[in-house]
């Protein structure tokens, strides 16, 4: 069974949030609905959640300054965390001698697996090598 790909990579972010939108609307739920659906998500609540998901309520679109320096910062921590090993000293000195014990790609797409089809992903990176 073969993984869906919808690929986002020449996508806008208002265009990323418009199509995890409709598949909002079609019912599905991604990574970011488990903690609403879980009761976890200070800002949506399950039901709203629901109504989303069924047509009788409009998913905002809100930013924030996490959010926002999260997408900034994404590459930079993607690339330290190619030389982390849990001490901040060992990682300092992995990078400054280049020693990768990590390795992951970017894989702007968003994700359904055909045995779920009412779950999808947004995946930041996969992992290719790990120590």
């Amino acid at each position: 069974m073969k993984i869906k790909r919808i690929p986002t990579a020449n996508l806008t972010y208002e265009e990323w949030v418009e199509l995890r939108k409709t598949l909002v609307y079609k019912g599905m739920v991604g990574g970011s609905d488990a903690s609403t659906l879980l009761g976890l998500n200070p800002w949506t609540s399950k039901i709203t959640r629901w109504n989303q998901s069924v047509g009788t309520a409009n998913m905002k679109n809100i930013d924030n300054e996490v959010m926002f320096h999260g997408r900034l910062l994404e590459d930079y921590v993607a690339d330290l965390w190619q030389y982390w090993t849990g001490d901040p000293v060992e990682m300092i000195n992995n990078y400054q001698s280049k020693t990768k014990l990590r390795k992951s790609i970017r894989r702007n797409s968003i994700f359904v697996n055909p045995k779920y089809p009412f779950l999808f992903a947004n995946i930041d990176r996969q992992i290719t090598m790990h120590d």
